[in-house]
């Protein structure tokens, strides 16, 4: 069983309501992935209900942000999405840790093929941590995507996906199996489609 240093699951009610004020307790915040945004508290405790899943990062009294991912349409995607509730701590604690674990997480307990990280260029925090990391690479750049400190900002996008995802994978077991697993499905559906199209001639 994976053990956690630098997250704490979300495993009740109390923890999902805890982690909503968390996210939704910096607005202005320079260091959430999103973006500021003013996130009302029943905002926060939607998205982590739709959350694949959701860990609070452990710093102060009570956490100091909260890393969570999110399915998008395709199979095997995933958005992270990071929030602070302390943008000072945070910086102070550095997200590379938090990050990594809930990489490892994400490869190890669910199919993954894809790993997004968006964020705008003028987050300091996230751009040294993807930049100095092994794994993320930069995909591109969307045109004023933020609004941040009375501006418009580019949006960056960083993912783990190919030979990367794959490397990581090999070198942790329940990834590999994950992985494997995620193989079979992708095999048998195309067998599927096929045996319907064959069907429909």
């Amino acid at each position: 069983m994976m053990k956690f240093a630098a997250l704490e699951p979300i495993l009740t009610q109390e923890d999902s309501a805890h982690a909503a004020r968390l996210m939704s307790a910096d607005p202005v915040s320079a260091v959430s992935s999103a973006g500021p945004q003013w996130l009302r508290d029943r905002q926060a405790a939607a998205a982590i209900d739709r959350a694949a899943v959701a860990f609070l990062i452990r710093g102060g009294v009570d956490g100091i942000g909260v890393l969570r991912a999110e399915r998008l349409q395709t199979p095997g995607v995933f958005e992270i999405l990071l929030y602070s509730a302390d943008d000072a701590a945070l910086e102070q604690a550095g997200v590379g840790a938090a990050l990594d674990e809930f990489v490892r997480y994400l490869l190890s307990s669910t199919e993954v093929h894809r790993l997004e990280l968006w964020f705008g260029v003028y987050n300091r925090l996230l751009l040294d941590y993807a930049m100095a990391s092994e794994h993320f690479r930069c995909e591109g750049l969307v045109q004023d995507r933020y609004f941040a400190e009375g501006r418009y900002w580019d949006g960056l996008v960083w993912s783990i996906t190919g030979s990367r995802l794959r490397g990581l994978q090999a070198a942790d077991p329940g990834a590999a199996e994950a992985e494997r697993g995620y193989a079979r499905t992708a095999r048998r559906l195309r067998q599927a489609i096929r045996d319907h199209l064959a069907e429909t001639e």
